[in-house]
């Protein structure tokens, strides 16, 4: 499976990447939402899987899921964030999200979320 990962911290990245990789996934990597939409754009018919933050910069993991969802309403998408307060969860819940993680996230959660897919 090929897997959008968007997170702007590096080393959040590197591990999220490395536990998917070792799953036996395909990664993209993105820092910011700019580069996660770019990537989206040139991969759009090969991603299956959308992992992505909620704060980082240029924009936030909310308008980066609200944008995904305007281009493919039914991919699945997980949000990873070290901080989700209940205005938060709201939001992402009509945006139809597959789940929440919380930093620092738990592979085995990660891999049965997606093995559930």
């Amino acid at each position: 499976m090929k897997i959008l990962v968007l997170e702007d911290d590096p080393v959040s990245l590197k591990k999220i990447s490395h536990d998917l990789i070792n799953f036996g996934h395909e990664v993209l990597e993105a820092a910011d939402s700019v580069e996660a939409l770019n990537l989206y754009y040139d991969n759009s018919n090969d991603v299956e899987l959308v992992i992505t933050d909620l704060e980082m910069p240029f924009g936030s993991g909310e308008d980066f899921v609200a944008n995904i969802r305007t281009l493919q309403p039914k991919l699945p998408i997980i949000v990873i964030s070290g901080t989700v307060n209940k205005s938060s969860i709201l939001k992402l819940k009509k945006h139809k999200i597959k789940d929440i993680l919380v930093k620092p996230h738990d592979k085995n959660r990660l891999k049965s979320l997606i093995d559930a897919l």
